[in-house]
């Protein structure tokens, strides 16, 4: 090669490599520029994009990231755990958001932004074209699949697909209809919606179980949901079973640490206790509760009474199942509940020197009356179809 040549070479060679140059600071630049506090982004979970009307009002969103990384709005003052993404922004019925006051000044909707960081969600209402922001509160996500996120003031994020009309109930048990809005459920007719009824699809798109969203969780329901909802809608059984469910299920803290299902709740018994009081018995099953299964009775008598939850014990999750406990109140003397699964045939109980035998769910009096200090020895085993015995489960 002549030296002329090798210059014209040379040449192409640094020219190249001014170019890669230039092309690596145009690629580069703007990330350096960039940081997790500038901007909000798109939404990154395919079950839960972006959706909204003002969803493309930038003014309106940054105005609620920025109240969210300052820490100065009200109700929402845990700092964002990084990037901060937007799942919906809109406008909801003032009404029925709790948190905002409904006076004479009060316009009929207010634009509602919802943001997301790492496993936080926050909620904003903005007013004045973004002068004035509010944060309605922050949740924390669940640690398993979800097809509702529970929002602050009162309403709820449904995944993509899921319906745009729920059958509801409030605080009450009061019968409601819930929408969604792009997503965003609210109540049509209060602000106190509490509890959906789910079919299976809406549950999970992998369930075959209908079930129910209560109190910020969703409960997968075997074939007693006409039941369950029937007493989630019923002003006088309602509170009950809500709090059943809460016992047995366990609360959000207590679904962390990778379990990847949503709980299944049945109803193992129905009876009447000495004094008429309904007593449910609940059996919850599936890793989203506290142990592979967990069981409860709950004692609700007239309005205005006493309630008492009592649990029964707990397991490793096998069909055959025994449990007892007593329920003590000062408004009655106390009884012993006594339940099993649908593998145990039936139940020997023996309470202090009477012995009797309970199929399935069955309240026992004792003939020796006892106190809430003293209650009378108890000595109970199931037994299977071929005779297996069964141990009762461990109290909780």
């Amino acid at each position: 090669m002549s030296l002329k040549g090798s210059r014209r070479g040379l040449v192409v060679l640094a020219a190249i490599a001014v170019v890669s140059v230039v092309i690596a600071l145009v690629v580069v630049a703007p990330w350096e520029g960039d940081s997790a506090d500038e901007g909000v982004a798109q939404s990154s979970d395919r079950d839960f994009p972006t959706r909204g009307d003002f969803a493309d009002e930038t003014d309106l969103v940054d105005a609620a990231a920025d109240a969210w990384r300052s820490g100065d709005s009200r109700d929402v003052r845990t700092e964002p755990e990084g990037a901060i993404e937007l799942l919906w922004a809109g406008e909801v019925r003032a009404e029925v958001v709790d948190g905002v006051s409904v006076g004479d000044d009060t316009p009929e909707s207010v634009p509602v932004v919802v943001l997301r960081s790492g496993s936080k969600v926050a909620t904003f209402v903005i007013r004045d074209d973004g002068q004035d922001v509010d944060g309605l509160g922050i949740r924390e996500l669940s640690s398993y699949p979800s097809p509702i996120i529970p929002l602050a003031g009162n309403l709820a994020l449904a995944a993509s697909g899921m319906p745009s009309s729920y059958e509801a109930a409030d605080l009450d048990g009061s019968e409601l209809t819930a929408e969604s809005d792009d997503g965003l459920i609210s109540s049509t007719e209060s602000n106190e919606f509490l509890a959906l009824r789910l079919d299976e699809t809406s549950v999970s798109s992998s369930s075959d179980r209908p079930g129910v969203y209560v109190e910020g969780r969703v409960i997968r329901v075997d074939d007693d949901l006409d039941r369950i909802w029937s007493l989630l809608t019923d002003p006088d059984r309602a509170e009950a079973l809500r709090a059943g469910l809460r016992e047995v299920v366990g609360p959000r803290s207590d679904q962390e640490g990778g379990r990847l299902e949503l709980p299944e709740v049945g109803i193992a018994g129905e009876l009447e206790a000495p004094d008429g009081a309904l007593v449910l018995v609940l059996e919850a099953t599936g890793t989203g509760v506290r142990w592979s299964r967990a069981v409860v009775a709950v004692a609700s008598g007239e309005p205005g009474s006493e309630l008492v939850v009592a649990r029964l014990g707990y397991d490793d999750g096998t069909d055959a199942w025994v449990g007892s406990a007593w329920i003590t109140s000062e408004e009655t003397a106390p009884y012993l509940v006594v339940a099993g699964g649908d593998g145990t045939e039936r139940i020997e109980v023996r309470v202090a020197t009477t012995s009797t035998a309970v199929v399935g769910a069955g309240i026992v009096v004792p003939t020796v009356v006892g106190t809430d200090n003293f209650l009378p020895d108890v000595v109970i085993a199931g037994f299977t179809a071929d005779g297996t015995v069964v141990a009762a489960m461990p109290p909780v």
